[in-house]
């Protein structure tokens, strides 16, 4: 069987994945014109500023979409684990991001509030969405 794919970690993310090993979500926010940005990345979308510090997030969003795998190819791994979900949800401070969620949950409408979660694999922690029940900050949709 094939190995699971893993993400590609490099000094320019690797705060991001240590900090989800924490069990923290950690973003680059921009120190020019105060821009959260996801993915990461050496110069700010907004501003191009190259000045920029890690801050934890609040870890609150909102579902943008969500989908369910029912068939996955190429990968044994991916086809032996289906049906799997993953979403993409507003977080409070305003960037999207990618992350698995429970197939329970995929059917949500957009705008349900969720709270990350974290998914200890041997090699990483992967990012994960459960539902908040508490309401979100998150920006409307």
């Amino acid at each position: 069987m094939s190995a699971r794919p893993l993400p590609v970690i490099h000094p320019d993310n690797q705060e991001f994945w240590d900090s989800l090993r924490r069990h923290e979500l950690s973003l680059q926010r921009c120190r020019e014109c105060s821009e959260v940005r996801f993915p990461v990345s050496p110069v700010c979308p907004r501003c191009l500023s190259e000045e920029f510090s890690w801050e934890v997030m609040s870890g609150r969003g909102q579902l943008v979409v969500a989908v369910t795998v029912h068939r996955a190819t190429g990968n044994p791994w991916w086809s032996e684990r289906v049906p799997f979900s993953v979403a993409l949800v507003r977080l409070a401070e305003g960037p999207r991001i990618k992350g698995g969620i429970d197939n329970s949950l995929a059917s949500l409408p957009p705008g349900t509030p969720l709270r990350v979660a974290f998914d200890d694999q041997e090699e990483v922690t992967l990012l994960h969405f459960r539902s908040d029940e508490s309401g979100t900050d998150a920006r409307p949709l």
